[in-house]
């Protein structure tokens, strides 16, 4: 059994993505576990559920490679974009400031 961080080079772009933009996530689920063993031939710990729960090392280590990304997309001024009618924010605040 082996870790994330030493198959890293070896996960296919999906997987990989899909670790970085879910970093609250500490199991990594087993369609995505599925795809690891098949294009790595390694084998992950797996719990009952066929699931991989992220080890301790595991998780610092993909928090490294999520500063390390560079940013596909700014969620968090997405969401704050198309919350702000909903929550009665003036989308001219910032304007009206300078």
């Amino acid at each position: 059994m082996t870790s994330i961080s030493a198959l890293w080079s070896t996960l296919d772009t999906t997987v990989q993505q899909w670790l970085l933009d879910n970093p609250g996530t500490m199991v990594l689920p087993r369609t995505y576990v599925n795809r690891v063993e098949a294009g790595t031939g390694e084998v992950l710990c797996l719990d009952e559920h066929g699931e991989h729960w992220l080890s301790a090392e595991e998780m610092n280590f993909l928090k490294g490679k999520r500063s390390n990304a560079p940013r596909t997309h700014d969620w968090q001024e997405d969401i704050t974009r198309r919350s702000a009618p909903a929550l009665g924010l003036d989308p001219h605040v910032e304007a009206l400031d300078q």
